[in-house]
């Protein structure tokens, strides 16, 4: 088949029977170009088709048109490419199905995002223009399987196809909302080419554009309230515009004597992707949303076309404001407990005849240390944050309680009565080298590790009453920061080491009291007759949980802005809930990702040609591409690697599994710059934080 003179086959094909129609209406030839929507997410890369080496292939490139990597390569015309939902997959059209000279076979296909394991999905009719749900479940797509052209869903393995549109005219090119609820698409019911919209089961289908001229190519932006779509103006002038979802505001982006067309927003919504035959051949230009910043992308003699952008899946993690801990005694005894921070999916994490006591979060949120009697006295124990693998780490006939790590994770200190009196003891995470901080005939107890880990506050009983004291880490320094005839302690201090909160009984009543970390400016911020105890910090800083009888059936938490205002209670039960602690949030190497959810989290995951953070992990062993020298999974990084390295060298990252995971300074090429990496990690773990792969060595 043929196309118009200023755009190539490959964004130009037709059917028979759609050709047909258009002769006899005398209407310019529409063309089956991709109407896709935008998923939202991190900018990907662009999927595109180009005919510079002789027919209609896919390519792939950086949004900033650089890494230009072709994944289909065939005598056929592959088309129309349109990415997953999660970025990991591509469908497309093909016509390497065909007969020659006389049948033209159009079906679609899948592929990877790297162009492995290319997988026909419909066999038949003229099938075209595929579009996934934003689920990835699903594709829509135009088949003339019924005598003209309807708008289809099937399953995303090509299984169960369902014709949505059942009309006499021609329905073409799907776009599903990124929200799921509806598909718009193209129809010729009103003797003209308009944008129509139905519901994703192919109810309620509404016109969206009235106008005597084509409009064509829809495609929903990331919140699914905007549509940008092509217009023919005049002759061959075609512009870029966009509307509301409801068809309303009706906006030129684009002003040219030439065809611009195929417009697809970009994940974040800020840009558009575009095509242009504005320099004699088509390209691919990138513009601003609102019109703005009009750039080309590609430059070849040939014909670039059929933008797609791929979505970056946002980065898994949890709530920023992290869970909370705390021990409750609902179930007949104290134990372990943890919940959202409103309260929600409170989940009880020991269970044990025992009594379990004073959670502790490591920084890293993925521990919690405790104290438990249920080897016949109080020892220091830590488990994993969903409670599993609980182990002691002191073991004596003394008492040993109230755990508190360091911020570096390496250390918890505790209090101990084995020397007599309660003191501070400090030790290594893993139970070793105990040693005694404080030394007086006092009790010293509560400790709490300054943010960044130089200082210990501590209350103490050696100036008569209980006060305030800090002390430097390794025990030197000690003074006193409160002074008061009546009861100070158990301090916390705020994420920025500013500010330390603690209870007081100085006003007639305890209250949570925050000063500054010098001592000055004590401030009480509950202000009531009742017991508030045991503050402790929101990670960002904002808030203040605490325990509280306020409500005279039981002892339950509260949560408080740290100003103290709107005081909240999130438990609710006849037992005594107690001893909050919440769950640090943090981004070790500022990439991001907070730790918890990064596979590199000493190393900043710069991303793929500078595209922002990235947790891309090639080689599939649990660490991000950025971080991990270790090329061939054994566990260490080794002279086998340099081997693997140097067999992709000058490959681009797309070109395969081995290249993407041999890039290891994510610019996008396998350089001679990622052997100076691999070399400085030489005979080190995966990772420069010594992270395991899930436990095992070598790496799964």
């Amino acid at each position: 088949m043929t196309g118009t003179s200023n755009a190539p086959s490959t964004v130009r094909l037709l059917n028979a029977a759609l050709t047909a129609l258009l002769l006899t209406t005398t209407l310019s030839v529409l063309p089956a170009n991709p109407a896709n929507a935008t998923f939202p997410g991190a900018n990907g890369k662009i999927a595109y088709v180009s005919t510079r080496d002789g027919n209609d292939e896919i390519y792939s490139m950086t949004p900033a048109g650089a890494i230009q990597t072709r994944l289909t390569t065939n005598t056929a015309s592959d088309t129309l490419p349109t990415w997953s939902p999660d970025g990991t997959r591509i469908a497309f059209n093909s016509t390497r199905d065909s007969i020659p000279p006389f049948i033209v076979s159009n079906e679609i296909y899948v592929m990877n995002a790297d162009g492995t394991n290319q997988t026909r999905l419909t066999t038949g009719a003229g099938n075209f223009a595929p579009a996934w749900s934003p689920d990835g479940s699903r594709i829509a797509f135009q088949s003339d399987r019924d005598g003209n052209n309807e708008i289809y869903v099937m399953n995303a393995d090509g299984t169960n196809p369902v014709n949505l549109t059942n009309n006499a005219a021609n329905d073409l090119q799907p776009s599903w909302s990124p929200d799921g609820t509806r598909i718009a698409f193209v129809s010729f019911r009103d003797a003209n080419f308009e944008i129509y919209v139905m519901n994703a089961d192919g109810t309620a289908q509404t016109r969206l554009t009235i106008n005597s001229t084509t409009d064509a190519n829809p495609s929903w932006s990331p919140e699914s309230n905007r549509i940008t779509f092509r217009r023919d103006i005049s002759g061959a002038s075609a512009e870029i515009f966009v509307m509301d979802a409801s068809g309303a505001q009706q906006t030129r982006l684009t002003l040219n004597v030439v065809a611009d067309d195929d417009p697809v927003w970009s994940p974040d919504g800020t840009q558009i992707a575009f095509t242009s035959d504005r320099d004699i051949n088509l390209n691919v230009y990138l513009m601003n949303a609102d019109g703005t910043g009009q750039l080309r992308l590609t430059n070849f003699v040939a014909n670039n076309s059929a933008p797609d952008w791929q979505r970056i899946a946002p980065f898994p993690a949890p709530p920023p404001v992290g869970k909370i801990a705390f021990r409750s005694d609902r179930n007949g005894n104290n134990e372990i407990y943890v919940m959202n921070a409103d309260g929600g999916s409170q989940t009880r994490l020991t269970s044990n005849v025992a009594s379990d006591d004073r959670p502790a979060w490591s920084l890293d949120g993925s521990r919690i240390a405790f104290q438990s009697d249920r080897d016949g006295n109080d020892e220091i124990y830590v488990m994993n944050a969903d409670g599993s693998s609980q182990t002691r780490m002191t073991a004596n006939a003394a008492f040993d309680s109230q755990p508190t790590w360091s911020p570096d994770g390496t250390r918890i200190a505790f209090i101990s009565t084995r020397d007599g009196d309660e003191q501070i003891y400090l030790m290594n995470a893993n139970g070793t080298g105990q040693t005694r901080l404080t030394s007086n005939a006092a009790r010293d107890f509560d400790p709490a590790w300054s943010p960044d880990g130089t200082r210990i506050a501590f209350t103490s009983t050696r100036d008569g009453g209980l006060e305030v004291y800090v002390m430097n880490a390794d025990g030197t320094g000690q003074a006193r920061l409160t002074n008061n005839l009546a009861p100070d302690y158990s301090p916390t201090w705020s994420p920025d080491g500013t500010r330390i909160a603690f209870h007081s009984f100085r006003d007639g009543s305890y209250e949570i009291v925050v000063m500054s970390a010098n001592g000055s400016g004590p401030t009480n911020l509950t202000n009531n007759l009742d017991a508030d105890l045991f503050p402790t910090w929101s990670p960002d800083g904002s808030r203040i949980a605490f325990s509280s009888d306020r409500d005279l059936e039981s002892v339950e938490i509260y949560v408080m802005n740290a100003d103290g205002s709107n005081p909240t209670r999130i438990t609710s039960n006849p037992a005594e809930d107690r001893d909050p602690a919440w769950q640090p949030v943090t981004d070790t190497d500022a990439d991001g990702v907070i730790d918890l959810a990064d596979n590199c989290r000493l190393v900043a995951n710069n991303g793929q040609s500078g595209t922002g953070p990235s947790q891309l992990d090639a080689d599939h062993d649990g660490y991000g591409n950025i971080c991990d020298a270790d090329l061939n999974n054994s566990g260490l990084v080794t002279t086998g690697d340099f081997g693997i390295l140097r067999s992709v060298l000058n490959q681009v990252a797309g070109s395969s599994a081995i290249a993407a995971a041999a890039d290891l300074n994510g610019s996008g090429t396998v350089t001679t710059a990622d052997f100076a990496i691999l070399r400085a990690r030489l005979n080190t773990a995966p990772g420069p934080s010594g992270l395991t792969c899930a436990g095992t060595v070598p790496c799964p």
